[in-house]
């Protein structure tokens, strides 16, 4: 008699995995294509828009993102803001930190904008990727002319945003992994011991 069919489909990956002209050549494929995405990202300027854009609209992943960057730009600008550097230089400084072309695009706009004399808070509210709360925020530095603490008070809003933002992908998931990880093991278990019921109904 044959084997169960889930039985037969365990043992079938099995022999696949183990086979090196068919698991290893499928483990070497995967290594190759995130290899040859990688190079492509660094190299290619389309591949690396293509994914500095996609990645921003992937759900939760893509707020996590946003949020940690917005953080991170508010944070050095209040600190050079702070040290005395002037804006442009401050955002040559954060433009050269920040790794999304998404951003550094706008961030060149921008910088175009303060060389001829715009606000700060308006050129940041011509970009889409700004939230208005990032640039609203920023708008009451300029009218109390304390733009280091609202720099300051700007990235820690973020901050704290960036922390929810992450605790909600974990909540995403870990009910996802444990659903997933449950079927698993069960389809495993089911596949180990179907096997024995029909040999028992067989003795019977």
């Amino acid at each position: 008699h044959s084997l169960p069919g889930p039985t037969q489909l365990i043992v079938n990956i099995s022999d696949f995995l183990r086979n090196p002209s068919q698991g290893g050549a499928m483990v070497a494929a995967v290594v190759m294509s995130v290899v040859i995405f990688k190079y492509l990202k660094r190299t290619n300027d389309k591949v690396r828009r293509f994914y500095d854009k996609n990645i921003l609209k992937v759900p939760i992943i893509g707020d996590v993102i946003q949020k940690s960057t917005l953080s991170k730009i508010a944070m050095i600008q209040g600190n050079l803001a702070a040290a005395g550097v002037s804006v442009i230089e401050a955002l040559d400084i954060i433009s050269n930190t920040i790794t999304n072309t998404m951003y550094t695009d706008a961030f060149k706009i921008v910088r175009e904008g303060v060389s001829s004399g715009n606000q700060l808070s308006a050129l940041y509210a011509s970009c889409p990727i700004f939230p208005p709360t990032f640039y609203q925020m920023l708008a009451v530095g300029e009218e109390t002319g304390k733009m280091d603490e609202m720099f300051e008070a700007t990235a820690q809003y973020y901050e704290e945003e960036f922390d929810m933002s992450v605790e909600h992908l974990t909540e995403a998931l870990e009910p996802i992994m444990i659903v997933g990880m449950g079927l698993t093991v069960g389809f495993i278990i089911v596949a180990m011991y179907m096997p024995i019921f029909q040999m028992g109904k067989m003795v019977g």
